[in-house]
């Protein structure tokens, strides 16, 4: 297996999870909400449009548990990532790793992934 140079991850803050249980909720009815919600977050509007819309076609294609467990619970995946670093690295061969808020403007933008991704579904980058 080749080895990974650099793997960098964009997740978003458990705040973001907010999005999830909107699009849940109401679809496409919530999509101003959403979008509102990421624009507080710091995300430029023309993105959180995109980001809101990818969200809603993420939580329609999710089985109905994962739907309740999404409108109950709020996930913090970068400290998640953080305290798996040590796994993801040696069961992925990498040799650098890089977990960043999608939201933190000072966050490189490798491959355009940093808006990418949706909570849940990160915006990943590999080298």
């Amino acid at each position: 297996m080749a080895k990974i140079k650099k793997l960098v991850i964009y997740v978003y803050p458990k705040e973001a999870y907010e999005i999830l249980r909107i699009a849940i909720e109401r679809s496409e009815k919530g999509l101003r909400d959403m979008i509102a919600i990421l624009k507080d977050l710091g995300i430029p509007a023309d993105k959180a449009a995109i980001i809101s819309k990818r969200a809603i076609k993420f939580v329609r294609e999710l089985d109905p548990e994962i739907r309740d467990l999404v409108k109950r619970v709020r996930i913090d995946e970068a400290s998640v990532l953080h305290e798996l670093r040590d796994y993801i690295v040696k069961e992925l061969g990498v040799e650098h790793l890089e977990v960043y808020l999608a939201t933190d403007k000072q966050a490189i933008d490798f491959g355009n992934k940093k808006f990418a991704g949706i909570p849940l579904r990160p915006g990943i980058y590999i080298e």
